[in-house]
């Protein structure tokens, strides 16, 4: 199946840093995990999921999972005729989601927040990361083997589904040479297979590993801005979205790195491709596509006035963006058109 979610792992749902920041700040104090505001009391309810949704994941056209704001969860069963918001126990915002199967799965965000369900999401159990540090980006190859980048270089790996999760040390010794103030960030992370991944961030910050995230090297990307999302289709062929509408293509596993115009200035977050020739881009507003590798974007009518976050495709065809205040677009013909979808909140 084409999927640039479950193949091409591509996430970056990363706007405004100093924003996120304050938001883990003040979402942390006086309030313990396991509580949730979203969580609707004891007598059955109906509302409209109006949370900011951050992370997207679909392993197969009618099976698809957001998360985002405040712990926010919402799931769909029917390639979103339906969306439901699920408990995740948590109050702290989240920013991807990875799921291998229908059953497995897991999100990372603010304080070093990582959460597992092994039913689908009916149920969510807290994982003990080691870290207090941002997680934006998560990733796994099978249900034991997957990794977590964040705020200050933090690289987190795990070999048993997230029992235990190990600080990748080396990464921050490789980043040294880019230290300001601070170590640099990495917002989305991207492996094809056991051995070969790719992390980015900022400032201009591209990362390779051949062994599993034991090793990584510091690769030239030609720029210092925020780099959101990286998304490869295989070992060979990847692009990586930025800011300032940057994006970049490799064609040789990400040893060079050639910009692509994409006529644009804006922001660019999610980046994504179900194939060698198509994929997508969305920013504000706004979601972007392309049939030919990248080498031409057109900007597809979605009539949203809002922040697009993340986007993911099924395959070539069916596809799902969300963004600001829990909205959710989904297209059956590649994007050429777009129709609005809305997440439920049911305590019944």
């Amino acid at each position: 199946m084409l999927s640039f979610n479950a193949k091409a792992k591509c996430a970056g749902c990363v706007f405004i840093i100093l924003l996120i920041v304050s938001s883990a700040l003040w979402i942390g104090c006086g309030r313990e995990q396991g509580s949730s505001d979203f969580i609707i009391g004891d007598e059955p309810t109906l509302g409209i999921f109006t949370y900011s949704l951050f992370g997207l994941d679909f392993i197969d056209k009618k099976k698809g999972w957001a998360v985002g704001k405040l712990g926010g969860v919402v799931h769909t069963e029917d390639g979103g005729q339906n969306w439901w918001a699920q408990k995740s126990g948590i109050d702290f915002h989240l920013y991807d989601v990875k799921f291998i199967d229908a059953q497995n799965g897991w999100a990372v965000g603010n304080i070093g927040s990582i959460i597992h369900t092994s039913d689908t999401g009916n149920n969510w159990e807290i994982q003990k990361s080691g870290t207090e540090e941002v997680l934006m980006g998560v990733d796994f190859i099978d249900g034991k083997r997957g990794w977590a980048v964040g705020f200050f270089a933090t690289t987190l790996k795990t070999d048993n589904g997230g029992k235990t999760w190990v600080l990748q040390e080396k990464i921050r010794a490789v980043l040294e040479p880019k230290k300001g103030l601070f170590l640099p960030t990495l917002l989305d992370i991207a492996f094809v297979d056991e051995n070969n991944g790719w992390a980015v961030g900022f400032p201009g910050i591209i990362l390779h590993t051949r062994d599993g995230g034991e090793n990584w090297d510091l690769k030239e990307s030609g720029t210092s801005v925020v780099l959101n999302s990286v998304c490869f289709i295989d070992a060979l062929n990847g692009w990586i979205s930025g800011n300032g509408g940057t994006i970049l293509h490799t064609e040789d596993g990400g040893q060079n790195w050639a910009a692509q115009d994409s006529g644009v200035e804006s922001d660019l977050l999610k980046v994504g491709f179900t194939d060698l020739k198509n994929g997508w881009i969305v920013s504000y507003g706004s979601i972007l596509h392309s049939n030919n590798g990248g080498q031409s974007w057109i900007a597809q009518e979605s009539e949203a006035g809002h922040w697009f976050y993340n986007i993911a495709f099924a395959d070539e065809n069916n596809g799902w963006a969300v963004g600001d205040f829990g909205i959710i677009f989904h297209t059956l013909d590649a994007g050429n058109k777009w129709s609005v979808q809305t997440a439920k909140i049911s305590s019944g």
